[in-house]
């Protein structure tokens, strides 16, 4: 088996040198739709994902590093925070509470362009992102009274956020697009977190009780962008 591996990478390596490798750079921008794995239903989408990329192209393959900002965020549901409201005249929207942070990411994906003469470009992709969380923000209606109550709407605060989350996360991407001749282009990804959002249950910053809050959740994100190469 290892020499089989080792015949494969050499003759991946000739293969790739005897190609013909083109490079272009160019920017990107799009829209994202995000949650966490736990709150499938609760997706918010969020129009934030602009950067810059380049594109090392071999034949049928190319390698497309990335680097831009992106926003995220997931729109949670408190219903059951505070039963003796659950039957009043407050309605599920007035629980909703928006965990939000804005990222630097840097995905390294592997296209490979399908031999379809009619659809010229289409390809597909895979490949790791790396995500550097740097700003956070909560806005809920907790914030106006209407859950004083509240758990979170209470602890959470921008100190828990830094506290709690893990500022650096690995997500796996896999996708479509399709890239013209002319350098426009469009890419459509679903992004799976391999590291979870929280380093564990939610600390409250005043008391230094623990409470489990999705502790165990990842990101997921569906985006869309469209790239111009020069």
């Amino acid at each position: 088996m290892k020499k089989i591996l080792i015949a494969f990478a050499l003759l991946s390596a000739v293969t790739l040198a005897e190609a013909q490798m083109t490079f272009r750079y160019g920017i990107k921008g799009g829209l994202n739709l995000a949650t966490y794995d736990s709150d499938a239903d609760d997706a918010q989408c969020r129009l934030g994902q602009w950067g810059v990329l380049c594109r090392f192209e071999f034949g049928s393959f190319a390698v497309q590093p990335e680097l831009f900002y992106a926003r995220q965020g997931v729109r949670s549901l408190e219903r059951n925070v505070i039963p003796e409201l659950e039957d009043s005249w407050i309605t599920e929207s007035d629980y909703k509470l928006m965990l939000l942070s804005d990222n630097v990411q840097l995905p390294i994906m592997v296209k490979y362009y399908l031999p379809i003469e009619k659809i010229k470009g289409f390809n597909i992709q895979a490949g790791p992102q790396f995500s550097q969380r740097f700003d956070y923000k909560i806005s809920s209606p907790s914030e106006k009274g209407y859950l004083g109550g509240s758990v979170l709407g209470g602890v959470m605060s921008k100190r828990a956020f830094a506290q709690d989350m893990n500022q650096f996360t690995v997500m796996a991407n896999m996708g479509i697009g399709f890239d013209s001749e002319s350098g426009i282009g469009v890419d459509v990804r679903c992004s799976m977190g391999i590291t979870p959002v929280f380093k564990g249950d939610i600390t409250n910053p005043h008391t230094g009780e623990k409470f489990a809050y999705n502790s165990n959740s990842h990101d997921r994100v569906w985006s869309i962008s469209f790239t111009y190469l020069f």
